[in-house]
């Protein structure tokens, strides 16, 4: 889901970027990566053109992580990763591009229960 308020709405300094919303439960991993990273030509069997993920369309705006906890643990480090280093790479590519991206994630399951068996990171 894509929004932008247009610039007339004076909420936050974000305002005017998108509002992109990502179901990570109805994404396998591998399509999860492309989803946010996007791709360059050839870096897979399909891949004929260049694809920018949802990281760079969001540019400077907001990326909802619904259902988060549905993230496999190559998921959950990825995700990690972007949030402190603030870069992503995309599928094929050996060139690193900002994400000045605000992340809200959401979940309706207990995430501690998850925590103290191993299957969701602590630290994101």
């Amino acid at each position: 889901m894509l929004w932008s308020p247009g610039p007339s709405t004076p909420w936050s300094d974000r305002a005017p970027f998108w509002f992109v919303a990502v179901n990570c439960g109805s994404l396998s991993e591998s399509l999860l990566e492309d989803e946010l990273f996007g791709h360059e030509p050839g870096a897979f069997t399909d891949a004929k053109r260049r694809r920018p993920g949802l990281l760079a369309e969001t540019g400077r705006g907001t990326l909802f992580l619904d259902e988060v906890e549905a993230l496999t643990d190559r998921g959950q480090v990825k995700l990690l990763r972007i949030i402190q280093e603030r870069t992503f790479r995309a599928l094929g590519s050996s060139t690193e591009r900002e994400a000045p991206v605000r992340f809200v994630a959401a979940t309706n399951a207990a995430l501690w229960p998850n925590i103290q068996s191993g299957t969701f990171r602590k630290d994101l």
